[in-house]
């Protein structure tokens, strides 16, 4: 039986060997005793393809008493469940009590291809989605800017009474401000003791396109954005809009708003250094005529 069990291993290589173009020490060899590695090309036709290795343990006795496993696949996706694929396959060709095993290693090859083109193929549509977010992203952002040549941004002012986990909050209002393609600078005070995490009495300096300011601030009132002293996530109520200038809306004693781009976050310690950092935006002072005032009077 023994003798027979050789024949039929010897032919069942030979026939691998046709399929898929193999070579003895290419592509197909006997590593160790019962040992058997064979490397498969994703793509037949292609040199460069990516390629699979198989790792199978063929007993002495194989196929007629014993059935042979998968040891191992070095795949570049879905590894795992194409071992499992490949095993599965040699288990139903395996021998029982009743029945002599068969010839399994091909059906287990396919089963193991199988398996790995269709990771590949899922691995691409899910990067074919993330490309076309990205670019519906980009899209979205660049309607957003909105500037044609010779236009100037627009500016705004929100106020934030306080945030408790300002580290999340802030990162948040970071990605608003890049995919929007909005200039940000955040002015706070720390939040102390009764903030270990937070901050308070915030400022939110906005420079771009009206639309974009208005994504921004719509998504300030509808997204969750930071946690109540409870950890539940909430929502910003606690908002104001101070300014919304039009370009080349300048308050008397004061200049041109400077271009800014980019996001960056500030802390100051006192409300003099607060009112030097507006200041240095000419976006100290908010309002119009009766209703005019310092920005930083909102704080109060």
């Amino acid at each position: 039986m023994t003798q027979e069990c050789e024949e039929r291993q010897a032919e069942e290589i030979e026939a691998l060997k046709g399929v898929y173009g193999l070579e003895d020490g290419d592509g197909i060899a006997w590593t160790k005793e019962e040992v058997l590695v064979v490397t498969l090309r994703l793509v037949e036709d292609e040199e460069d393809s990516d390629v699979v290795g198989i790792t199978f343990h063929v007993p002495s006795l194989y196929p007629l008493k014993l059935g042979a496993e998968v040891l191992n696949v070095n795949a570049p996706s879905k590894a795992a469940e194409a071992m499992a694929a490949g095993n599965e396959v040699l288990s139903e060709g395996a021998a029982s009590e009743e029945v002599p095993g068969v010839e399994s290693l091909w059906s287990a090859c396919e089963a193991v291809l199988e398996v790995v083109r269709a990771g590949l193929e899922e691995l691409a549509r899910e990067r074919w989605d993330l490309e076309a977010r990205e670019r519906e992203r980009a899209k979205r952002a660049e309607e957003a800017r909105g500037f044609g040549a010779g236009d100037e941004p627009h500016n705004c002012v929100i106020y934030v009474d306080h945030m408790n986990e300002s580290g999340k909050y802030m990162k948040l209002l970071r990605k608003w401000s890049l995919d929007l393609g909005l200039g940000t600078r955040l002015f706070y005070r720390s939040g102390g003791k009764k903030r270990p995490k937070g901050v308070e009495n915030i400022f939110i300096c906005l420079s771009g396109t009206p639309g974009a300011i208005s994504m921004f601030g719509n998504r300030l009132r509808t997204e969750y954005v930071d946690v109540d002293y409870q950890g539940n996530k909430c929502k910003e109520r606690m908002s104001k809009v101070l300014a919304n200038r039009r370009p080349g809306d300048v308050k008397e004693g004061e200049g041109k708003v400077p271009f800014f781009a980019g996001f960056e976050a500030l802390e100051y310690k006192t409300e003099e250094e607060m009112e030097e950092m507006l200041q240095t935006l000419n976006l100290l002072h908010c309002g119009d005529g009766s209703e005019r005032f310092f920005a930083s009077e909102q704080s109060h």
